[in-house]
């Protein structure tokens, strides 16, 4: 059952569309969230990063570009 493995969400990303990805960072940052990655561009058009949820889930904030 998902709920009980111990690598809930692997290869999963849920994605969350944002405004200002910079800003929604520095907002989690002060709040002491750790996100896994920095702001950053991609190629395919968005700038995003990557934080997990308490129960490891994968959560790409974004902005298309």
């Amino acid at each position: 059952e998902e709920a009980l493995s111990p690598h809930k969400g692997a290869g999963m990303y849920t994605y969350i569309s944002v405004e200002n990805v910079d800003e929604a960072y520095k907002d989690l940052i002060s709040k002491g969230l750790k996100p896994s990655s920095e702001p950053r561009d991609w190629p395919w058009g968005n700038r995003e990063f990557v934080i997990r949820d308490p129960d490891g889930y994968k959560l790409v904030i974004f902005k298309k570009k």
